[in-house]
C-alpha cells in the first residue's frame, strides 16, 4: 500500500483524498529506468480515473526534479498548460510526487518526484 493518510496527505483534484491508495510494485529494468505496477482501491485518485476512463496501460512518465523545489516545478509545467491532478507525501515521508495533467499536449500524466535524500 502506498501508505498512511496522516503521512502521505494525499490531494486529488485540490480536495483531500484520505481513501485514495493502492498497491505498488517497482522493478528496476535498466539503467535509470524503472517500471511501476499500481493497482488502485476504488475510492477517487488519479490512479482510479485513469484505470476506468482507459483501462490499463501507462499511466505517467516520472521525472526526478534533484536541485528544484516542488512548487517551482509544478509552475513550471502550468505555464506550459499543465494542470495539478494528484499530489502527496511519500509513504516513508522521504519526499513528495505530484502528477501533473499533461493530455493535452502530451497524452499522458508527468510525475514530479521530489526526495528529501
Amino acid at each position: 500500500m502506498c501508505g498512511e493518510y496522516e503521512i502521505m496527505q494525499t490531494e486529488y483534484m485540490g480536495a483531500p483524498a484520505p481513501e485514495a491508495n493502492s498497491l505498488l510494485a517497482f522493478f528496476d529494468v535498466g539503467p535509470g529506468l524503472q517500471l511501476e505496477l499500481i493497482q488502485p482501491n476504488e475510492a477517487s485518485s488519479t490512479w482510479r480515473n485513469y484505470l476506468n476512463e482507459h483501462g490499463e496501460g501507462i499511466h505517467h512518465v516520472a521525472f526526478n526534479i534533484q536541485g528544484m523545489k516542488m512548487p517551482e516545478a509544478v509552475k513550471r509545467c502550468e505555464e506550459f498548460g499543465m494542470t495539478l491532478e494528484q499530489k502527496g507525501e511519500y509513504g516513508d515521508a522521504s519526499g513528495r510526487y505530484v502528477y501533473m495533467n499533461a493530455y493535452k499536449d502530451l497524452k499522458c500524466i508527468i510525475e514530479l518526484l521530489e526526495s528529501d535524500k
